[in-house]
C-alpha cells in the first residue's frame, strides 16, 4: 500500500521541477482530460433508478469528486453515454439520426452504431476544455489579456489559440480514456483519432501546438464487433483504429474469462502475440459485466458486488500512472455514503474472491491460457452443481419463465446429456428427432470441457459462481444466438469478423442436411439422391446468399443507411431460418418442400439486391438534398 501510494505520488507530480520555486518559476497549466466512454446500453443518468451503474460509470464519479477539489481548475473528467441509449450531443443533419442497435439481451438485434458522433463529442469537449484553460490563464495574465479573454469567450479553441499561443499557457496536455464493452472499442479508436491530429518532433506530441500525451487507457472487455442474431457483420472500425498506439504510456485491459456470447468477441491489446511496453492484459473471473459492471444490485437474484472488485483494480492502476481520480480508500474516508453505494468491496466478497483465486491460481500466462484455467472451474463448478441437483442463476430464470424455459437456449446439463447421447445412441438422428438433430451441430465438447464438467468442484468454487456470477446467455430466446455454453467466444488480435465463424456453422448445417439425408433408410434410392442434391444446393445457396447480407449489411452499416437495423435484423433472421427450413427438408425427404426452400432462397437474393438497390438511391436522394 505505501509503495502504491509512493509511486501514485510521483506520477501525479510528473511536471512539477525538482528545483525550488523561484522569481521565474513556471505558472503554465497542466490540462488533465479523462474521457470515459461507457458501454452499448450504459447510461450513468438512467441508471441511477436501478443503482446498475458500469464501472466506468463509477471511474467517472470518482474523477468528478477530484475534479471538484482541484484548485487550479485544469482537471475535466468527460462522460460519454454508452450506444443505444441517449447521446450526450444532439444530432444537427440527416446523417447524425444514425442507426442505433440494442444489443441482444436489450431486445433487439444487437449493435453499436452512434459511435462516430460519440468520439466527435469526445474531441469537442477536449478542444473546448482547453480553450476554457487559454481563457482563464489570459484573465490571470491582467491588462489586455484579460480584456481579451472576456470578449472571446465564445470563440472556437482555434480562433482563441491563434492569438495566444504564442504565450505558452498550457505546459502538458495529459489524456487518459477509459471505456467498456463497445464504449471500450470508441476508447482505443479515440485514442488513435487524437494522436492522428498531432504532430510528432522528435517523438514529443504536439496538439494545437502544445505537448500532448495519453497516459492511460484503461479497458473493460472491448467488444467491437456488431453482434447480430446468429452471428455478426463487419466492425465498423478498422484494424489500425484498435490497435492500441505505442504512444500510449500505458494500458490496461480486463477481459471477462467466463463470457460465452458468440457475439461479444473480445478484441485483445496484444499485438502478435506480444504486449508492449509495461502493459497489462488479465482475465477475470465472470461474463461481460460482471467485469465491467452494468447489473443490478440483485439481477438474476445473484450479487452485484464482486463488479467492485475488477473497479477497485482499474483505480489503482490508474493512479498509478498519474491519472486524477480519488483514491478507493480517500472515497471511504471523504465520501462514505458514495463510497457504500457505488464502490466498496464487502468483506464476504473478498473472502470469495480470493477463495476462487486461489484454486484457480494467478499466472502471467496468455489470456487463452487464463481464460481456459477460469472456465476449467466454470464447467466443474456447474457440472457439480448439476449432480447435487442444485440451482445455478441461469436455471433459475429458465424456472421462473415460461417463455424462457420454451424458447430459451438449454441448460449445460442439457447439452452435456445430448452430447452423450448422440454419441452412444446414433440413431437420433437417423429416427428423426428434430430437436436432437438441430441441437446436436451446436454442442461440440472438447475432451478437456467434459474432463471439467464431471470433476467435483470445492464448496467455495460452487459458491462463488452461485453467488456472484450472472449468466448472461440465458435471456436469449428463439435461439437468436444458437450456440451453445461449450461453444468458446472469439479471442483475438485487433479487430475481429464473427462472420468466418457463422459461415463455418452454414456449412455444418449443409452437411448435417446431406448426412440426415443418407441416413433415412425408408425411402427410395432416387428420392435420396434428388432430396440431396436439392438439400445441398439449399446449403450453399444459403451460404452464397447470407454472405452477401453479410457485406450489404456491413456497407449500409458504414454508410449510415437509415433502414439498416430493421433489414439486418430481419434478413439475417431470415437466414437463419432458410437454413433451418433446409434441415427439416431433409428430415422430411420431401421434394416439393425442398424446392419451396429454394424458391425461399431466390427470394431472399431478390429482396437483397432491390433493398440495397433502394437503400444506395436513397443515401444519393440525401446527398443531393444536402
Amino acid at each position: 500500500m505505501a509503495a502504491d501510494l509512493a509511486r501514485s505520488a510521483l506520477a501525479a507530480n510528473r511536471d512539477v521541477p525538482d528545483g525550488a520555486p523561484g522569481p521565474f518559476q513556471d505558472c503554465r497549466t497542466e490540462v488533465h482530460v479523462m474521457l470515459f466512454f461507457d458501454g452499448t446500453g450504459n447510461n450513468k443518468d438512467a441508471d441511477i433508478a436501478e443503482k446498475k451503474w458500469s464501472n466506468v460509470a463509477r471511474l467517472y464519479e470518482s474523477a468528478a469528486l477530484a475534479a471538484q477539489s482541484n484548485k487550479k481548475k485544469s482537471v475535466f473528467p468527460v462522460y460519454i453515454r454508452g450506444v443505444g441509449t441517449t447521446s450526450n450531443n444532439k444530432a444537427t443533419d440527416w446523417l447524425e439520426n444514425a442507426i442505433v442497435w440494442m444489443e441482444d439481451n436489450l431486445g433487439g438485434g444487437g449493435a453499436g452504431s452512434g459511435g462516430d458522433r460519440r468520439m466527435d463529442h469526445g474531441r469537442n469537449m477536449v478542444n473546448d476544455h482547453l480553450r476554457d484553460v487559454l481563457i482563464a490563464n489570459a484573465k490571470s495574465l491582467g491588462g489586455r489579456f484579460s480584456k481579451y479573454a472576456t470578449e472571446s469567450s465564445r470563440e472556437s479553441l482555434a480562433d482563441i489559440n491563434a492569438v495566444l499561443s504564442k504565450f505558452n499557457l498550457i505546459k502538458v496536455i495529459d489524456i487518459s480514456i477509459f471505456g467498456f464493452s463497445r464504449g471500450a472499442a470508441l476508447a482505443r479508436a479515440f485514442s488513435n483519432r487524437i494522436l492522428g491530429m498531432c504532430t510528432d518532433k522528435e517523438g514529443q506530441l504536439f496538439y494545437q501546438g502544445y505537448p500532448l500525451r495519453i497516459s492511460f487507457v484503461g479497458i473493460f472487455d472491448t467488444v467491437a464487433s456488431f453482434g447480430v442474431p446468429s452471428m455478426n457483420a463487419r466492425t465498423p472500425f478498422t484494424e489500425r483504429e484498435l490497435i492500441v498506439s505505442p504512444f500510449v504510456e500505458r494500458c490496461v485491459h480486463y477481459i471477462a474469462a467466463h463470457e460465452l456470447r458468440f457475439s461479444f468477441p473480445v478484441d485483445l491489446i496484444r499485438k502478435n502475440g506480444k504486449l508492449a511496453g509495461n502493459w497489462v492484459e488479465r482475465a477475470f473471473p465472470g461474463v461481460h459485466s460482471d467485469v465491467g459492471g452494468g447489473y443490478g444490485p440483485r439481477d438474476q437474484s445473484v450479487d452485484n458486488n464482486y463488479a467492485r472488485i475488477p473497479l477497485r483494480e482499474m483505480m489503482r492502476e490508474a493512479l498509478l500512472s498519474g491519472v486524477r481520480i480519488i483514491s478507493y480508500e480517500d472515497l471511504k474516508r471523504s465520501h462514505n455514503s458514495i463510497f457504500r453505494e457505488r464502490f466498496e468491496c464487502r468483506p464476504e466478497t473478498e473472502a470469495a474472491y480470493a477463495k476462487y483465486i486461489t484454486e484457480c491460481g494467478r499466472n502471467n500466462r496468455s489470456i487463452e491460457n487464463q481464460i481456459t484455467a477460469h472456465m476449467k472451474l466454470y464447467y466443474s463448478a456447474h457440472g457439480t452443481l448439476s449432480r447435487r441437483r442444485g440451482i445455478s442463476p441461469g436455471e433459475r430464470i429458465r424456472r421462473s419463465s415460461v417463455l424462457k424455459s420454451l424458447l430459451g437456449p438449454d441448460s449445460m446439463a442439457t447439452e452435456v446429456a445430448l452430447w452423450r447421447s448422440t454419441r452412444e445412441f446414433p440413431g437420433l438422428l437417423r429416427y428423426g428427432l428434430p430437436t436432437a438433430a438441430r441441437n446436436a451441430q451446436y454442442v461440440k465438447l472438447l475432451s478437456w470441457q467434459l474432463a471439467a464438467w464431471d470433476t467435483n468442484a470445492s464448496d467455495a468454487v460452487v459458491n462463488f459462481f452461485t453467488q456472484y456470477i450472472h449468466d448472461s446467455k440465458v435471456d436469449f430466446l428463439m435461439n437468436v444466438e444458437p450456440f451453445s455454453y461449450f461453444m468458446q467466444r472469439g479471442v483475438d488480435e485487433s479487430s475481429i469478423s464473427i462472420w468466418k465463424e457463422g459461415g463455418n456453422w452454414l456449412h455444418c448445417k449443409e452437411q448435417q442436411i446431406g448426412n440426415a439425408l443418407h441416413k433415412v433408410a425408408v425411402i427410395g434410392e432416387e428420392s435420396v439422391r434428388v432430396a440431396s442434391d436439392a438439400a445441398g444446393k439449399i446449403g450453399r445457396d444459403a451460404l452464397d446468399s447470407t454472405d452477401k447480407i453479410a457485406n450489404n449489411v456491413a456497407d449500409a452499416v458504414h454508410s449510415g443507411f437509415n433502414k439498416a437495423a430493421d433489414f439486418t435484423t430481419r434478413k439475417v433472421r431470415e437466414s437463419a431460418e432458410m437454413v433451418n427450413d433446409a434441415y427439416d427438408t431433409a428430415a422430411d425427404t420431401g421434394t416439393r418442400a425442398a424446392k419451396a426452400v429454394e424458391r425461399k432462397v431466390n427470394e431472399l437474393e431478390e429482396q437483397v439486391e432491390k433493398i440495397y438497390d433502394s437503400g444506395m438511391k436513397w443515401s444519393r436522394l440525401k446527398i443531393e438534398r444536402h
